[in-house]
């Protein structure tokens, strides 16, 4: 019977599955699952000993520091060595754009459409309205400004827009080009201009986005790279003369385009307006970025000034835009003391500017020029807009010295009804929208996954799917440190006893002043007054922490209130545990969606990190002579939103054969539902960069062949 209770390939079930819940029933549940899982549980599993990762990071959220990755990097010195070291990114961050392996390019559907034709300054130009899908039913809707009566090839500038506007709010912008000879390309950004859509009415709305691999980010930059396709074909376009210029989010993603370019090369200029900091001053806990700001692990590899880097190797130049109002908070000092001029007071975001001089240094080429204007607070800034104008005509048109150009007066054709695609101004009603676009791409992902067939190929999945899961998606687990460990309180109550500890999982030190910080979590130990010390532990977790163990109001629905004193109760030593930023280490001042965003931007997913709270409190329960860890059974709780405290116990039993039974009541059946569902969820227990080598039931799977019992996971 326990074995048809338990597969290795675990089934999705509804999350209204009819469970009985007369009292009797309730009772018998756990303790007769934990009790004969037991009996079933073999001795031949020995531990799995924690993996030698990266020294212990993390970030603001849970212990008040944010070491800038970019200063665990070496910084390269002579041009071979960024040159190898630039080589061996190639693959992981195209892993982290969700862009390695190469996406299938499908058919782009273009829709061309002339809207006004026209001379400006004396040069003819005409205005064009294209659509194309990016992927399918991914409906990019941009304006082609095209100079005519040129020589041809023109080049071209494209233009990505920030968080506010769209396509026409760079009409003015792209007019002045026009009239020296350049053509520009304006793309609306999803969730803006006319690719606004009724299940997707903002931007900023969909908390999903960091959840696979790339992201939204993902979306964003493979719509640049098919928009080149575009250009590429009308063969009016000279592709070797490409440039890219965004502000805020847009100049995020001119960042990210140097980043593409070490798989796509058409691009010689890149003027990022308002962007580029460092990965540390973007994760303040108040600077509130988009998450379309987020690439999964990218800081574990290269900050800002490593990402602009990119083009040097392909002989590209760069401009960066910024101003005293931005978030950079620009000054004209230099406070490293290179010599040479870094604008801004954030030590960190200097050091990366002055990186970025040396890489230039080491390619032979000119320093990347820095703009600095008081009190211009984005690219639309006239200052700025002079500034880009000198820099695209020095490096497009190789005329000029590169300094800023005036900027002649031209038609702004801004939120003019002729520039739109479509004659609703929105895209068709069967777009697809990003939770669509990443559901799409995570099933993509399941699709390649190569799982075992028979017992001898499940033994090394196991071990490869673990490996990736612990290095390459939770980042490797922290140094070991001493537990130190104190008693807080101890009572009884309805006939167990129970000690209260606080014990360290983790320790970090602050960079700058050397400050160490630990991760401390109070655990609670719970024995019945009348058995004898040898008890099994069952390891308890609940996604409200330690309360919701003991709250009736919270309690699961198929078991009684107060689950704690009632296993203990019946034989078993309970160990309850409030990992971080759950129960008493709940953080007040950030949400869900803040701590789930950067903690995945440094590659340390809050949920691995909570994971490994779990494996060191039952390193903690071995020091531990009074207690038998021989049997540990898991057992978590997450049946409504967070679903954390089961998703929690499945990854523990996952990774770790100490545990020899799990039982998870609710959780996700499968990492597809949140998309489907579309709602602001807890992002502590996604492991944001998992889909690439596991979904929900792979991770269930790793139990095998240990016991498993998964009541009602939930599937939209």
């Amino acid at each position: 019977m326990l074995k048809t209770m338990y597969r290795s390939k675990v089934e999705e079930t509804s999350a209204k599955t009819n469970v009985a819940r007369n009292n009797s029933m309730k009772r018998l549940v756990v303790v007769l699952v934990l009790c004969a899982l037991f009996l079933y549980a073999d001795s031949m599993y020995g531990q799995y000993g924690n993996t030698a990762g990266l020294d212990a990071r993390f970030f603001w959220s849970t212990i008040r520091t944010a070491p800038p990755l970019s200063l665990e990097h070496s910084i390269p010195t002579v041009p071979l060595e960024w040159e190898t070291r630039t080589s061996t990114f190639n693959a992981a961050i195209g892993r982290s754009l969700g862009l390695h392996p190469t996406p299938a390019k499908t058919p782009l559907n273009t829709q061309v459409a002339l809207a006004i034709s026209s001379t400006v300054n004396g040069m003819p130009y005409r205005i064009f309205n294209v659509a194309f899908e990016s992927e399918p039913k991914n409906y990019v809707t941009a304006n082609l400004y095209l100079p005519i009566d040129v020589s041809t090839p023109v080049p071209c500038v494209v233009f990505n827009h920030g968080h506010s506007g769209g396509k026409t709010s760079f009409s003015q912008m792209a007019m002045v080009l026009v009239s020296f000879g350049i053509a520009a390309f304006v793309i609306d950004f999803i969730g803006y201009g006319e690719r606004v859509m009724a299940s997707y009415p903002a931007h900023d709305s969909a908390r999903l986005y960091p959840f696979v691999a790339g992201g939204l980010r993902r979306i964003i930059t493979w719509e640049n790279i098919r928009a080149l396709d575009y250009l590429e074909s009308r063969g009016d376009i000279d592709m070797t003369r490409i440039g890219w210029a965004g502000n805020s989010g847009g100049g995020t993603g001119v960042q990210f385009m140097c980043v593409a370019g070490l798989y796509e090369q058409r691009g010689i200029a890149y003027a990022p307006a308002g962007a580029i900091s460092s990965w540390e001053s973007m994760t303040w806990p108040t600077s509130g970025h988009c998450q379309c700001n987020i690439v999964c692990n990218i800081a574990r590899y290269m900050d800002h000034a490593d990402t602009l880097g990119m083009v040097v190797q392909r002989g590209g130049y760069t401009m960066i835009l910024t101003g005293t109002q931005d978030e950079l908070q620009a000054t004209q000092t230099d406070p490293l003391g290179t010599g040479r001029t870094a604008y801004d007071n954030c030590t960190r975001t200097a050091q990366n500017l002055s990186r970025l001089c040396d890489v230039y240094g080491y390619a032979g080429s000119s320093f990347p020029t820095i703009v600095c204007r008081h009190g211009m607070t984005d690219i639309q800034g006239r200052p700025k807009r002079e500034a880009l104008y000198g820099f695209m005509v020095r490096t497009l048109l190789s005329s000029g010295t590169g300094q800023p150009i005036s900027e002649p007066s031209v038609p702004n054709y801004s939120n003019d009804p002729r520039l739109n695609c479509y004659p609703s101004g929105a895209v068709p009603t069967d777009a697809a929208d990003p939770y669509q676009l990443i559901a799409r791409h995570v099933r993509s992902l399941k699709d390649a996954y190569t799982l075992p067939h028979d017992q001898a190929t499940y033994g090394a999945w196991r071990t490869q799917t673990r490996e990736h899961i612990i290095a390459e998606v939770f980042g490797g687990w922290p140094s070991t440190a001493p537990f130190n460990e104190h008693m807080v309180s101890s009572g009884v109550v309805s006939g167990c006893r129970w000690v209260k500890h606080i014990i360290e999982t983790e320790r970090s030190t602050l960079f700058s002043p050397p400050t160490s910080y630990a991760i401390s979590v109070p655990v609670w130990v719970l024995q019945p007054t009348s058995t004898a010390v040898d008890q099994p532990v069952v390891v308890a977790l609940h996604e409200d922490g330690v309360t919701g163990l003991f709250t009736p109001s919270s309690a699961p629905f198929f078991i009684e209130p107060n689950i704690n004193l009632y296993i203990s109760s019946h034989g078993f030593t309970v160990v309850c545990v409030d990992v971080r930023s759950i129960g008493e280490n709940l953080v007040h001042w950030m949400n869900d969606y803040e701590l789930g965003k950067w903690s995945s931007l440094y590659g340390k997913p809050m949920f691995g990190r909570q994971v490994w709270d779990v494996l060191r409190v039952l390193d903690w329960l071995e020091s531990k002579p009074e207690i038998n860890t021989s049997t540990i059974a898991i057992v978590g709780f997450g049946a409504s939103g967070k679903k954390l405290g089961a998703m929690l116990a499945l990854y523990a039993g996952a990774l770790d054969d100490r545990i020899r039974v799990v039982v998870a009541e609710g959780g996700l059946a499968s990492y597809e539902e949140p998309l489907e569902w579309s709602w602001w969820f807890t992002h502590w227990f996604i492991p944001i960069f998992v889909t690439p080598y596991a979904d929900v039931p792979q991770i269930a799977a790793l139990v095998a062949p240990r016991p498993l019992a998964w009541v009602a996971p939930e599937s939209a």
